[in-house]
């Protein structure tokens, strides 16, 4: 895999990874029984 593909795919993940969180903070009230980050991971088009 060539360097700059590997550093677009490693960018794009530290951006999903940061959508992760704040959707964290904002599910954790709504949804306190749920874990949003293996939701996410199961899922990783969920809004």
């Amino acid at each position: 895999m060539p360097e700059e593909v590997e550093a677009l795919e490693l960018q794009r993940r530290e951006e999903a990874e940061r959508l992760a969180r704040q959707q964290q903070l904002s599910t954790r009230k709504k949804m306190p029984w749920r874990s949003p980050i293996r939701t996410l991971r199961l899922s990783p088009n969920v809004k």
